[in-house]
């Protein structure tokens, strides 16, 4: 049964949050606090799963309180419950909460997101991913990133496609600008899956707070240089493109098609994690070549979870699409899903492997390749044609 700490400092809005669980009280264990001191006690003596703080209290703020609980009990998921929606707390949370809900917060909302969150964790069990996860405070933008973008909101009459074409080309940004844009915050009538949409719904000021944010919390380069980062971003924007191009060649509505640009963007961003949450331990992961990202044997020898499965449960918890999540957790093992059927997961597979193949070179097979997945689900015949829809020359990495 999971466990869930409700932290207000309201009784009114606590007992309220109580009686909302109660229907799931075959669930859930809930206690309750009501004040980020008292939750820290009733924490060290009953480890809760989950923790939903308020984010404006006296004494200790929710900001304060997940910043303790992700120090000192990493594997716990964050969620930030606030009825203030201006800058100044988006960004805050955006730091250290793994989701946001907007207060008035009604009973299915609660449970949904509790059950996403127990969902993510059933399909990762290991307790390394968790750890990893919970560790990390903060991934890093590329540093030409807030550069870039002031540049294009110093020009007249920029667009949300213009910052859109700065901010797709961070791995780090597009996730945080994809959970904020579906959080509670901003109240969407539906979900958004495109980037362009989600900067027009967020807003280019709270996009460009967010960079500055993102910058000012980032520890990570002074453990590893910006070249390094920027490969993987580079080799991310490749998958991302070519798994477009798949989708819409295998007659994929557009919806599918900006599912597949998003997962391709982020399949990798569990490397940045295992990076930022054990720089020490992933520095001695490095392969014989001297390359910064070992394979996933290597991985969990080292450190216990692939950076597969740590990124897909970062952006479960961020509450990322299932479908999501699973291509990300499975692009390099897709055997391993729970259904040999044609999915995105099959897309970001391929992708992964054939982005790397040389532009100026024919496609001749890859170890890499699941090829008895491929052919389970019906594609096997596919992978050189797939292959052709890459060959725009490649930047340098």
């Amino acid at each position: 049964m999971n466990r869930v700490l409700l932290v207000d400092d309201e009784p009114n809005v606590v007992q309220g949050l109580t009686r909302m669980m109660r229907c799931v009280r075959d669930e859930y264990e809930t206690r309750y606090a009501l004040s980020g001191a008292e939750a820290l006690r009733i924490m060290a003596e009953w480890p809760a799963d989950v923790v939903v703080s308020d984010m404006r209290m006296p004494g200790m703020n929710g900001v304060e309180l997940l910043n303790q609980v992700a120090a000192e009990y990493p594997e716990a998921v964050r969620l930030i419950l606030s009825g203030h929606t201006d800058r100044e707390v988006i960004m805050q949370s955006a730091v250290v909460a793994h989701q946001f809900l907007s207060k008035p917060c009604d009973a299915q909302t609660l449970v949904n997101t509790l059950r996403r969150a127990a969902s993510v964790r059933s399909l990762l069990q290991e307790p390394a991913i968790r750890n990893a996860v919970g560790r990390t405070m903060q991934l890093p933008c590329l540093s030409t990133t807030y550069d870039n973008l002031m540049v294009v909101l110093g020009t007249p009459g920029c667009s949300a496609n213009d910052v859109a074409g700065v901010v797709s080309k961070d791995v780090v940004l597009t996730a945080k600008v994809m959970q904020l844009v579906n959080s509670g915050f901003f109240g969407a009538a539906r979900r958004v899956d495109s980037i362009v949409d989600a900067i027009t719904c967020l807003g280019i000021e709270v996009v460009r707070a967010l960079v500055a944010t993102i910058e000012a919390f980032d520890g990570f380069k002074a453990t590893f240089d910006d070249a390094k980062i920027r490969g993987v971003f580079h080799h991310s924007l490749r998958v991302a493109e070519l798994a477009r191009n798949i989708a819409n060649f295998e007659g994929l509505s557009v919806a599918d098609q900006e599912d597949a640009l998003l997962a391709g963007m982020l399949h990798d961003i569990g490397k940045l994690v295992l990076a930022r949450a054990y720089p020490d331990k992933y520095t001695e992961a490095l392969d014989s070549d001297g390359e910064l990202w070992p394979d996933q044997a290597l991985e969990r020898y080292t450190i216990g979870a692939s950076q597969a499965e740590v990124g897909a449960y970062l952006l479960g918890l961020w509450g990322f699409q299932i479908h999501v999540v699973e291509a990300v957790a499975f692009h390099d093992r897709p055997d391993a899903c729970r259904a040999p059927v044609f999915s995105l997961t099959t897309i970001i597979h391929a992708a992964n492997v054939l982005a790397d193949v040389p532009a100026d070179q024919p496609f001749q097979g890859s170890l890499r390749l699941d090829y008895e997945y491929l052919r389970c689900v019906g594609k096997l015949e596919n992978v050189s044609s797939w292959a052709g829809l890459d060959k725009e020359p490649r930047r340098a990495a």
